[in-house]
């Protein structure tokens, strides 16, 4: 399976994994709002791990992207991976960009088309870090950008023909293509993230 081919089948949604971390003073807690006069004083038990517990310290690579639309359907991205867990990533890493096209009313599926267009490889990333990844790509079919909807609008108006889609969206993946364990990513959902824009491709070309 190719790296493009693993990330396409990753775009659908994903669990989320949730990991509770119980602090050293969970052990102790305990009520101590003074109470109303006269009123009887209750203490709260104390919540105590199960026997074997141990807290997860575990990585979290997540990632952020924005898209700036310019002329000529020149699209700017700029993304950004990073590890806002509790302990490093220490395996090597594949960021990249890829993207989708759709012609409404056919989805991104039924049309089938899919490029890679930027990557960058990492050799991990240390608790807080912060990579910023810049693409830039020109809409090949592009005639204009279609007016994002006015918020007092409730729907958008709708397709005509000329309309088209590009979805961007920036991965961060393990070089292997194996997914990420518990430890290496605390939450699997934000590892991705995708940007829609919307624009019109040339009219066709009337009959003499």
């Amino acid at each position: 399976m190719t790296t493009l081919q693993a990330l396409q089948r990753s775009i659908a949604p994903l669990a989320t994994l949730s990991i509770i971390v119980l602090g050293p003073g969970l052990g102790a807690l305990q009520a101590e709002t003074a109470p109303a006069a006269g009123m009887p004083v209750q203490m709260v038990q104390p919540v105590r791990p199960a026997p074997g517990f141990s807290p997860v310290k575990c990585a979290n690579p997540s990632v952020t992207l924005t898209a700036t639309k310019e002329r000529m359907g020149i699209v700017r991205l700029r993304g950004t991976v990073t590890n806002d867990g509790l302990s490093a990533l220490d395996v090597p890493l594949q960021v990249m960009y890829v993207m989708n096209v759709s012609y409404p009313p056919k989805t991104y599926n039924q049309v089938g088309i899919s490029e890679q267009l930027c990557t960058r490889s990492l050799d991990g990333l240390a608790i807080g870090h912060v990579v910023t990844v810049d693409c830039s790509y020109q809409i090949p079919d592009f005639a204009e950008w279609i007016p994002d909807r006015p918020a007092h609008l409730p729907t958008r108006p709708p397709a005509q023909p000329t309309d088209a889609k590009r979805l961007f969206t920036l991965a961060v993946v393990r070089t292997d293509m194996a997914p990420f364990t518990p430890v290496q990513d605390c939450n699997p959902a934000d590892t991705q993230a995708s940007v829609e824009l919307s624009y019109r491709t040339p009219a066709p070309a009337k009959p003499d």
